[in-house]
């Protein structure tokens, strides 16, 4: 790996000299292809931009399809939450409890279990990248 580097007026020109010195280097006549590649640090930071766009693309797919998959399991979580405590909603609305009272209750009861997860899987995630310095 030979580094050279060059003001941008003149690069396309070092650029030429560099091909000239290297060609002479490796003995080819003046038919024959390059047997070696010039690489600009422009070209090489758009292929990082380009490989990082992707990685980030990725990272976001993979993050709503974490999401959609956490929603059904609080859904379900609390699907069974609610047929278990059928009972219980009975006994409250008997006694006078509105609806939009126990649906309430409901709904801060999965938004706490969410939190507390959300939480405990940050906390997780953190530690596990922390030890990977």
């Amino acid at each position: 790996m030979i580094t050279a580097s060059a003001t941008p007026e003149t690069l396309n020109q070092a650029e030429q000299q560099v091909i000239e010195v290297l060609r002479r280097a490796r003995g080819l006549r003046a038919e024959q292809a390059d047997n070696f590649a010039v690489n600009r640090q422009s070209a090489i930071r758009e292929d990082v931009r380009v490989d990082t766009a992707a990685i980030f693309g990725v990272g976001i797919a993979i993050g709503v399809i974490a999401l959609v998959v956490g929603g059904i399991g609080v859904m379900n979580i609390m699907l069974v939450a609610v047929t278990e405590r059928t009972r219980e909603i009975g006994v409250r609305r008997a006694l006078g409890a509105r609806q939009r009272t126990i649906l309430m209750q409901f709904l801060i009861e999965s938004s706490l279990v969410t939190l507390a997860g959300g939480l405990a899987g940050t906390a997780l995630g953190l530690a596990g990248a922390s030890s990977c310095r």
